[in-house]
């Protein structure tokens, strides 16, 4: 499976909980958006869907960014400028999403952002992205 298919089923999968727990959802037309969905609540938050599965150390790893060209060469575009509200991270090993507001990945350097799944063995606490609080948390998107 590519990183295509991959990522229009985590969509798929976004989308298929986003309607579940009752939220209103549109399909942004074609793929040049930097969003793939947009949910109305009242107010309109353009969401960007990350699939990922890749896990090191008790930590779910997820790109923060994506790949463009520019003058004919590969690119890592980070998504901090982009008009994103929300970045949700569909983990395809346990099927769970992670609802990340925009001062979460914002300044993100090095284009991916660790949400650590399991304490820290040497107990760090600063700089740590705790994924617990952000799993499945679709409450942020009424706020």
């Amino acid at each position: 499976m590519n990183t295509k298919q991959k990522g229009d089923i985590g969509v798929a999968q976004v989308l298929s909980n986003l309607l579940s727990k009752g939220f209103s959802v549109s399909l942004p037309w074609g793929d040049s958006n930097p969003y793939d969905l947009i949910v109305d609540t009242g107010k309109l938050w353009r969401i960007q869907v990350k699939s990922t599965s890749r896990r090191k150390n008790g930590v779910l790893i997820v790109k923060v960014g994506s790949i463009t060209t520019k003058n004919g060469k590969y690119q890592l575009r980070s998504h901090g400028l982009d008009p994103i509200d929300f970045l949700i991270a569909y983990d395809s090993t346990d099927h769970n999403c992670y609802v990340l507001p925009k001062n979460i990945w914002r300044d993100i350097k090095g284009g991916q952002i660790s949400l650590r799944l399991l304490p820290s063995r040497n107990k760090q606490k600063k700089k740590i992205h705790n994924a617990i609080p952000f799993r499945n948390a679709w409450h942020l998107l009424t706020t």
